[in-house]
């Protein structure tokens, strides 16, 4: 399967990845599972069950979930690197008394799903925070394995 070619079929781009805003890295291997940094929008600030619907909050999700496939192209120059998705550790910015998470992260699930079919389905925690940086409403990390013979990232 070609994932970048069905991002360019489903007519989705990848967003430009921007440095990282502190002292980590946006993707670690470590024999052949590749672990993605958290990512969260930039252009969203508020906790979801206030500031944002439950569909909003799966909307940045969603985002989120390019956010994450961004950086693995732009380590890798290709989403055509991965073999499957393991994990993803969704955390939704809320109020005490929320509790729609699995809702919000299905935003991520569903695209990677579409995009990677099987190959997409993974193991998921999706909890609430009572903030999260720079007040974004939804945080993702992803872990993931890599083909076999794929050489280190960029």
């Amino acid at each position: 399967m070609n994932y970048d070619q069905k991002l360019l079929e489903a007519g989705i781009s990848l967003p430009e990845i921007s440095p990282p805003s502190g002292h980590y890295l946006h993707v670690k291997e470590d024999q052949g599972i590749l672990h993605v940094a958290g990512k969260g929008v930039s252009h969203a600030a508020g906790k979801v069950g206030v500031a944002f619907s439950i569909q909003e909050g799966y909307e940045f999700a969603r985002e989120t979930g390019l956010l994450l496939l961004a950086a693995v192209h732009d380590a890798y120059g290709s989403l055509n690197v991965i073999e499957n998705i393991l994990r993803v550790y969704g955390m939704v910015n809320c109020p005490p008394d929320f509790s729609n998470h699995p809702e919000v992260i299905n935003g991520c699930s569903d695209l990677l799903i579409d995009i990677f079919g099987d190959a997409g389905r993974h193991v998921r925690m999706a909890v609430g925070a009572s903030s999260l940086p720079d007040q974004t409403p939804v945080e993702i990390e992803m872990s993931l394995r890599l083909k076999q013979g794929v050489g280190k990232a960029n």
